[in-house]
């Protein structure tokens, strides 16, 4: 129940003990020639529109029975004014069967006037023995001067036989000063259906089980494959496209030599470079017509070349790095960066040949270790702020780049954007060949 300022609720809710006859799930037979000032339920009571019926109503019923017990829930609604200072109303649900003269009673609420809930604490003080005995579910004081109150009830009470067809309703015990009480009643169902009882599937064929004879093992020999040798380093198979031709003036890496056999029998080389690539927007697919992309497989075209000049080099090693800047999403940054890795590892491996085995690709997402170095070696404002971001191992990529973008309003991230940014976005390649003597 809600609690506004209107409404003072007791110490404590107070449920109900040992039984009698308003809110104890007491059978009772109907007499109503009896008159019962208690207030038992054989009393009679007055039905139809009047004062109490009108000012207390019930919402939301939903009633049911399972496992031997029948359930009620509802919404009490007390309109203002109903109760003068000095009254007070039991609120009991019942469920009666005329033809049996039977009835029972849920657990009831009490609501009480400011005066007549002095007289309920007294009582409660002094430990009166007809009010500890038939206790209420819940009990709470209604002052008149504001607004009315609203209960939401539970109760439960045994299901019985005789409650089929039987009605639901409210009975309203009224008490005033010198235990004066007034009976009223509303109904809530006129005939309670008779509970659903679940009916058992049919019995099943018992299930014959046959045991069948188990096969004598046999023995199986599988013969296994030869382990397939290593491939052998292979010399370059050009494909029919003739080679990009370059300006004399373009710079392209040469090889170096880094190992030899120990018996002299041959050298080990080794040519390594960038290649700035550029895609069109949603894919991955290497053009050498796009932006500047014929200059960048024009160089790496030249170095295949350079080691297609010794027909009895073999390439060992192909090593495939792609790298991507940080102003993007650190997800889609690491997927821009596979992607360059594999397009031009396929590219290289297609035109000259390349066993798949020989080749290495992987990528790095955002190159802040690029980064750094560019930064350090420029005249960036705030270089060092921005060189404690970078180094900053507490932040995630994308909290480092948010953290850049809003230094000078934007400018310093700009600045970068433009300088230094083109040349993270790049694949780094290594060719490792062997030449005999």
């Amino acid at each position: 129940m809600s609690i506004q300022k209107h409404i003072i609720l007791l110490a404590s809710v107070l449920f109900v003990s040992a039984g009698v006859a308003l809110g104890q799930s007491t059978l009772v037979t109907i007499d109503n020639n009896r008159n019962d000032k208690k207030g038992n339920n054989n009393r009679e009571e007055s039905t139809g529109s009047n004062r109490y019926t009108d000012g207390i109503t019930a919402s939301n019923v939903k009633h049911s029975v399972k496992e031997g017990k029948m359930s009620l829930e509802m919404t009490l609604d007390i309109k203002e004014g109903v109760l003068k200072t000095v009254q007070g109303v039991a609120i009991v649900p019942v469920v009666t069967n005329d033809a049996d003269k039977r009835r029972v009673s849920f657990p009831y609420v009490l609501v009480n006037g400011v005066n007549q809930n002095k007289m309920y604490k007294r009582r409660l003080k002094y430990k009166n023995t007809e009010l500890l005995n038939n206790m209420p579910q819940a009990a709470m004081m209604v002052d008149n001067r504001h607004r009315g109150a609203t209960i939401q009830y539970k109760g439960e009470i045994d299901n019985d036989s005789w409650m089929t067809n039987a009605a639901l309703g409210v009975r309203l015990v009224v008490v005033a000063p010198a235990d004066k009480r007034e009976y009223y009643y509303f109904p809530l169902v006129e005939a309670l259906p008779a509970p659903t009882v679940a009916v058992a599937p049919p019995p099943q064929p018992p299930v014959v089980v046959v045991e069948q004879p188990k096969p004598e093992p046999q023995i199986i020999y599988i013969e296994r494959p030869a382990p397939k040798p290593e491939p052998e380093p292979v010399a370059m198979a050009y494909t029919p496209e003739p080679d990009i031709v370059l300006p004399q003036t373009v710079e392209v890496p040469k090889a170096v030599m880094i190992a030899s056999a120990a018996d002299h029998s041959s050298s080990t080389y080794q040519v390594s470079g960038a290649a700035f690539l550029d895609f069109e927007l949603g894919s991955s697919r290497l053009r050498t017509d796009y932006k500047n992309n014929a200059r960048e497989i024009g160089i790496i075209q030249r170095v295949m070349s350079d080691v297609a000049r010794n027909s009895q080099a073999r390439i060992t090693v192909l090593e495939i790095v792609g790298y991507a800047s940080p102003e993007s999403r650190y997800d889609i940054n690491a997927s821009l960066a596979r992607e360059r890795a594999n397009a031009l590892a396929d590219y290289i491996q297609n035109r000259y040949g390349i066993s798949s085995s020989r080749s290495t690709v992987r990528s790095v997402a955002e190159d802040w270790r690029k980064l750094r170095q560019l930064v350090m070696n420029s005249n960036l404002p705030y270089k060092s702020e921005v060189i404690k971001i970078i180094d900053d191992s507490s932040l995630a990529p994308d909290a480092k780049e948010s953290k850049i973008r809003r230094m000078m309003g934007g400018a310093i991230w700009n600045n970068m954007e433009n300088s230094m940014f083109p040349q993270l976005r790049r694949v780094e390649y290594r060719i490792e060949y062997t030449v005999p003597h």
